[in-house]
């Protein structure tokens, strides 16, 4: 009576390091943490979760391993972590018995209930081990008082609604499923759960409680992994649809949370898995899913591959809807590589469709679609006249989200015009509607699109402002495309300012994302843009190197609007280099292209080619440059390719 419980946590990564290293240095005098192993070593302690009994029994291994060694057995650390001091208790000379030692006095339910929430990744709710682990000798009311035990005797951690194992605890629990001989069944329902609790959340991952459900599905992100992991491992065509079914259904979550890759390799997986008579629906939303991800990385080739099977499939079973959205997103594909007639006629054919069948919320979406094409070519009076009518659409509907990216659409009509007061004014009401409903991604987006207004209008500290408010929006998000986007922003308005060390800190960080990211055409973005900061700092054998690998990633990507992008980069370069008649040539074939495909050369860029293009003027002559210009103009964006890549 009286006594209180007060919980040791584990160790914090610098303390368990220094155990390390101090337990290390017993083994071996001359063992010390450097540059070359530190990594391994902090590795190692963060994969104990910073218990100091496991890291004691790590850190002797070092007479006989490498740290990089011990890293690479802890899936076997109950055979690696023995031999502890001699003076020890037997419970405290090997993990194994220690963790044994604490299972040994648990009941029978216990017990049971310890293995199988083993199955839980990155950790679990109440309600997830209710559904997952209640049944036989652990009925569904007992799971919280079980659970409660278990927390009390610091085998499952609690907290903030939350429950975790250590992941030396799971592992251990995974051995005892095994025993009970219920590993199967479990990861079943495991599965199961999480593939209703992913259905459940697809409709409301894009309206007014978006945020509420993308963050309850990032606290179970490990375990959605790992359901669609098990569906592929089970292998059998009703694992595999469902499978399938649970990558799709989680596209927006893929998506705005920047798991492309994740998903993109989850669902990639699924297919490769299929062994015939899986649900045709849910195969060919997988594939729909997957363009998705593909698209979003800029892997154009391999998202139209998808978009083209899935949409075979949605004909064959007559799928009016799936055709459509395979429909937009190829045109989407066509639009992002610059093949605008063919991204116009997809998107035509699917407003069509749309009004046919009384999608009216499609049909708004579709005319969004036709003016970011009309836009992209120049033909702004199109453009507004599309969204004017999307906008009514979405009005007549009440969808204010739908309202948001109409305004928003206008916004950028007006700045691209020059008219930055309306631009302002349209940016202001899409973000006044995002703070009404409560989407905190698009008010980060709707910050950059006023910090774009306020850079183009003369005002660069007003623009840093906003870039930074919207970075630390994506940042308490977790989005790491929109960080991206907002770093780029942020170079962008250094690099106009003559601040290059920030400039290139700033693209340096975004490159990173996208690479992370898997972000092709982002990468190719921050290459280039990292080649006109080396430009400016006298970096030229840089400057060509960064954009050679643009041009590259550009080529494969068969990007036309970033390979011209690329061009006029290579153009600045030769300036730079001397090269006067290259930049002449390359100048000429890139403006050609712009005009053949309809690709307006943006304001701001267009202000920072001006400088270049007249030094190559006055070092040509007028006659000269003119003749040169007009000989680029003739050439292939193949040729001007070539041309750019063989210097002399």
């Amino acid at each position: 009576a009286g006594e209180q419980t007060m919980r040791i946590p584990s160790l914090a990564e610098r303390e368990a390091v220094e155990l390390f290293v101090e337990r290390a240095r017993l083994q071996q005098p001359l063992f010390a943490l450097s540059e070359v192993n530190r990594t391994a070593v902090e590795a190692v302690c963060t994969r104990l979760d910073g218990i100091p009994l496991a890291i004691e029994l790590a850190a002797a291994r070092v007479r006989a391993m490498s740290v990089e060694q011990i890293g690479d057995r802890l899936d076997q650390r109950f055979r690696l972590l023995t031999g502890g001091s001699r003076h020890l208790l037997p419970r405290q000379q090997t993990l194994r018995a220690l963790i044994d030692w604490s299972y040994d006095l648990l009941g029978e339910s216990e017990r049971l209930l310890l293995a199988r929430v083993s199955v839980f990744v990155g950790g679990f709710s109440l309600e997830g081990c209710e559904g997952v682990c209640s049944g036989g000798l652990v009925e569904e009311w007992e799971v919280l008082d079980l659970l409660t035990s278990l927390v009390d005797k610091s085998l499952v951690q609690y907290e903030e609604g939350r429950y975790r194992l250590l992941e030396t605890v799971r592992l251990y629990g995974l051995e005892k499923l095994a025993e009970f001989g219920e590993s199967a069944a479990v990861r079943c329902s495991h599965r199961d759960w999480h593939a209703a609790l992913a259905g459940e959340a697809k409709p409301h991952l894009t309206g007014a409680e978006q945020g509420e459900w993308l963050a309850k599905l990032e606290q179970e992100y490990g375990n959605l992994c790992a359901a669609i992991e098990w569906c592929r491992e089970e292998g059998s065509v009703e694992a595999v649809s469902r499978g399938l079914q649970m990558g799709a259904d989680l596209q927006s979550f893929w998506e705005v949370r920047s798991h492309w890759q994740a998903g993109r390799e989850l669902i990639e997986g699924l297919l490769a898995a299929r062994i015939g008579g899986e649900d045709a629906s849910a195969v060919a939303g997988a594939l729909l899913c997957a363009g998705w991800m593909c698209l979003r990385q800029g892997d154009y080739p391999a998202a139209r591959g998808y978009y083209e099977q899935s949409l075979a499939i949605y004909r064959e079973i007559a799928d009016s809807n799936g055709e459509a959205a395979c429909l937009n997103c190829l045109g989407l594909a066509a639009m992002y590589t610059g093949s605008y007639a063919e991204a116009l006629s997809s998107f035509d054919q699917v407003l069509v469709m749309h009004r046919k069948t009384g999608n009216r919320d499609g049909e708004a979406a579709c005319l969004n679609n036709l003016a970011n094409v009309s836009r992209r070519t120049g033909d702004y009076s199109a453009a507004q006249t599309y969204l004017e009518q999307a906008f009514a659409i979405y009005q007549e509907l009440g969808n204010r989200l739908g309202e948001a990216g109409c305004l928003g659409s206008l916004g950028n009509v007006a700045r691209e015009t020059g008219d930055y007061a309306t631009a302002g004014g349209y940016f202001e009401q899409t973000l006044a509607i995002c703070l009404e409903i409560g989407n905190r991604i698009w008010e980060a987006g709707c910050l950059i699109n006023l910090g774009n207004v306020a850079r183009d209008n003369g005002d660069p500290a007003a623009a840093l402002r906003y870039y930074e408010q919207a970075r630390a929006i994506f940042l308490l998000l977790g989005d790491r495309l929109g960080e991206s986007v907002c770093l780029n922003a942020l170079g962008a308005v250094s690099l106009n300012a003559g601040e290059y060390a920030a400039a290139g800190s700033y693209f340096e960080q975004a490159l990173g994302i996208c690479r992370e990211l898997g972000n092709r055409l982002g990468e190719a973005g921050c290459l280039n843009n990292l080649g006109a900061v080396s430009l400016n700092t006298g970096g030229c054998p840089a400057a060509r190197g960064y954009f050679e690998q643009a041009l590259a990633v550009s080529r494969k990507l068969g990007a036309a609007p970033r390979i011209i992008e690329v061009l006029e980069g290579f153009a600045a370069y030769c300036c730079v280099a001397a090269e006067y008649q290259r930049a002449a040539l390359l100048y000429g074939a890139a403006a050609e292209l712009r005009i053949v495909m309809g690709i307006p050369l943006p304001h701001p860029d267009a202000d920072q080619q001006q400088k270049w293009r007249e030094k190559c003027e006055a070092a040509l002559g007028t006659e000269h440059y003119a003749a040169c210009l007009q000989q680029g103009s003739e050439l292939t964006m193949e040729q001007a390719c070539e041309l750019a890549l063989n210097h002399e």
